[in-house]
């Protein structure tokens, strides 16, 4: 998981943060135009959430674009 993101339990903040993969599914890849879709950010964890918590995404570092800008 970069170090650039973190989803971590709102409950319980100084714990490990969840490990998750992050996908984009309109995004394009480098040489690759985007879908047709809306940009939609994907989280899925690798371990079911608990049900009746809260979670936040942390971004720690800025974004780049298609073309590493």
């Amino acid at each position: 998981m970069p170090s650039s993101r973190k989803l971590i339990e709102m409950r319980s903040p100084t714990a490990l943060p969840v490990p998750f993969t992050l996908s984009c599914r309109a995004c394009g890849k480098p040489g690759t135009a985007p879908g047709p879709e809306p940009d939609q950010v994907v989280l899925t964890p690798s371990k079911p959430l608990r049900s009746h918590s809260r979670y936040a995404v942390l971004w720690l570092k800025g974004a780049s674009s298609l073309d590493g800008k």
